[in-house]
């Protein structure tokens, strides 16, 4: 930070990631850990009935921008490419820092919106003291939730558009944390969030705080709400070769972080089935595609009791919104 740039008290804490991926837990948890988030959050809504956990004049900021930018009606969908090489004006970076001024508290606080991810470089240039949190799931794991809770019929056209998406948000995540190893921290969430006691040991390590065990026991969200598929070694490297750029860009981030993504043994009783679809999908002249395999994929490895792609397929079709345009 050069002579004249601003500086803000405190230390600044940004959650990085992308929609469905446990960035809500994250920033509750971290709120009552002792993160100061504000209070002019967004409210809740049927996508995250708990609550965002989001500033609103960050997000409206984040809002304005793309819409600026993309210059369509559809220009705040999550699933559209990231911004590269983005420009800020003068008035960009005014209102940013007027932001800033209005969070920034003495000890730690910061945001989460996923659509930081967009123009992170532009907030860490204004916050060269940032601390970075990256909640980790498995690509699997976020196509599981976006289609329980957001898609829309468009969505399910193109679901491939999720795993494009998982890829570019979590490859441009470990560039910036590659630059900035010492001042981040990333988490695996089903072994993080099922282990509060332990994540709270390794937020005061990363913090350095010392002083009162922080711990909570508050309960943010259901169990329900962080669905643990049943991913095993088999369905992983299925996965590999069904969705490398997805697959790759998760391998890199895990072997990063805490709480590690270790995949499971396989079902003796699946075996078959999946030697049979690894076999379909190998030959060059496989009559399956990627869409068509996602189906059997997602029955394999979801829960005992949770929702299978066609129920899934069904609550859309009963309900959840047709985007037009």
């Amino acid at each position: 930070m050069t002579s004249g740039e601003p500086r803000f008290p405190g230390t600044p804490v940004i959650i990085l990631g992308m929609g469905r991926s446990g960035t809500s837990f994250l920033t509750a948890f971290l709120n009552s850990w002792g993160v100061n988030i504000g209070t002019d959050l967004i409210p809740p809504s049927d996508a995250n009935p708990h609550g965002f956990y989001e500033h609103r004049a960050i997000v409206a900021l984040h809002q304005r921008l793309l819409e600026r930018v993309r210059k369509t009606p559809q220009f705040d969908d999550t699933l559209s490419p990231l911004l590269r090489d983005f420009d800020p004006s003068e008035e960009d970076r005014e209102e940013a820092i007027r932001i800033l001024n209005q969070v920034a508290r003495p000890g730690l606080w910061g945001w989460k919106d996923p659509r930081t991810i967009h123009n992170v470089n532009f907030w860490l240039e204004l916050l060269p003291n940032a601390k970075l949190i990256v909640p980790l799931r498995h690509p699997l794991e976020i196509a599981y939730s976006y289609l329980k809770r957001v898609a829309t019929i468009d969505h399910w056209s193109n679901i491939n558009a999720i795993f494009v998406a998982y890829a570019a948000y979590h490859d441009r995540i470990h560039e910036v944390i590659t630059r900035r190893a010492e001042d981040s921290l990333i988490v695996y969430c089903q072994g993080a969030f099922s282990n509060l006691k332990c994540l709270s040991k390794l937020l005061h390590q990363f913090f350095n705080v010392a002083g009162e065990d922080r711990t909570t026991n508050q309960a943010f969200f259901e169990q329900s709400e962080f669905t643990k598929l049943r991913i095993s070694h088999d369905l992983q490297a299925l996965c590999d070769m069904l969705y490398p750029e997805a697959s790759a860009a998760f391998n890199r981030l895990n072997q990063l972080a805490e709480f590690r993504f270790v995949p499971q043994e396989v079902n003796p009783a699946e075996v078959p089935l999946l030697a049979q679809l690894t076999e379909l999908m190998r030959r060059p002249d496989a009559a399956i595609d990627r869409l068509s395999a996602l189906p059997v994929i997602l029955d394999l490895c979801r829960p005992f009791g949770g929702s299978s792609y066609h129920q899934l397929q069904s609550h859309l079709c009963h309900g959840l919104p047709i985007r037009s345009g």
